[in-house]
């Protein structure tokens, strides 16, 4: 009897314990500020940007900036004058003073650059930091029109896919870890911002993806579907998986604008016709729905 009453006494206290880590989980959970933006941001030109304030205090914390220009200029090898054009295209970030993003140095190399960090990854002190600004994604083309010489340099983790960049910004004299999710077209023709996420309780890491209610779904029908809202369109871009899934645009009366089939991987809407308002767009492709509510001006 006295052993079953200790047995039951330690069960008790394992339970107490347990509780508490869970609360503790639970309460840690509760501090990520998540922000889905929907639908992405897209960014594109030259010297255009998107101010990102993670905790919206009216402080920007890093400025994304997209790129997309030429020069030209002049060299002299062994005694000749060679001139050469340079095209550059892409996206850079410039993080605000005592704000920061995590990168990593190579044994190849002493230079630090920005990293693409896995889903699922821890972002805190553990890191690397860099205060400078760094490309997101860029693509530079360099001819020599005199030597029939052409070469195209990329920089940055982001150009040609979907991932995520580490975070670190200061509120108040405290440090705050976070991510956003970016993308950067191949030949760097835009800066695509999908969502971001930070802990609001200083000195926390967070986890890539993290949104505090389960990970952001990365592998998902949505990594398959991109949406970008022009002023007169909306350009639906979608894996060769969803050829002939049924596309709609729908009021929020319940009043079906757009209803077809998809043929292509990308399919342009015309939305000069349609009123300003919120609409639901809706993908639907065998079991799966792809939903997303677009803003029309």
């Amino acid at each position: 009897m006295k052993e079953n009453s200790t047995l039951d006494s330690k069960l008790k206290k394992y339970a107490s314990l347990a509780g508490t880590i869970t609360a503790a989980v639970g309460t840690a959970s509760a501090q990520v500020n998540y922000t889905d933006l929907n639908p992405d941001v897209l960014v594109t030109g030259h010297m255009n940007n998107y101010i990102l304030d993670l905790n919206a205090d009216n402080n920007p914390d890093f400025v994304f900036m997209t790129l997309d220009t030429a020069a030209a200029g002049s060299l002299t090898y062994g005694g000749i004058p060679i001139t050469y054009n340079v095209n550059y295209a892409g996206a850079i970030v410039y993080p605000s003073p005592g704000n920061s993003w995590a990168g990593s140095s190579t044994s190849m190399s002493s230079s630090f650059n920005m990293v693409n960090i896995p889903q699922g990854s821890s972002i805190g002190s553990n890191n690397s930091w860099s205060s400078t600004s760094g490309p997101v994604g860029l693509l530079a083309d360099i001819s020599i029109p005199a030597l029939n010489y052409s070469l195209s340099y990329p920089a940055g983790p982001f150009l040609g896919t979907t991932g995520f960049m580490g975070l670190k910004f200061n509120v108040g004299g405290n440090t705050h870890y976070g991510w956003i999710r970016v993308e950067v077209g191949a030949n760097g023709e835009f800066l695509s911002i999908k969502d971001y996420a930070f802990d609001a309780t200083p000195n926390t890491a967070i986890v890539a993806g993290e949104t505090g209610s389960g990970p952001v779904g990365v592998n998902d029908l949505e990594e398959f579907v991109n949406v970008f809202n022009f002023s007169n369109a909306l350009r639906i871009e979608t894996s060769e998986n969803y050829q002939n899934a049924e596309l709609s645009l729908v009021s929020i009366s319940g009043k079906q604008l757009v209803n077809q089939q998809i043929t292509s991987t990308t399919t342009v809407l015309n939305t000069s016709e349609i009123a300003s308002g919120i609409y639901l767009l809706s993908i639907t492709s065998k079991d799966k729905v792809y939903t997303k509510k677009v803003y029309l001006k």
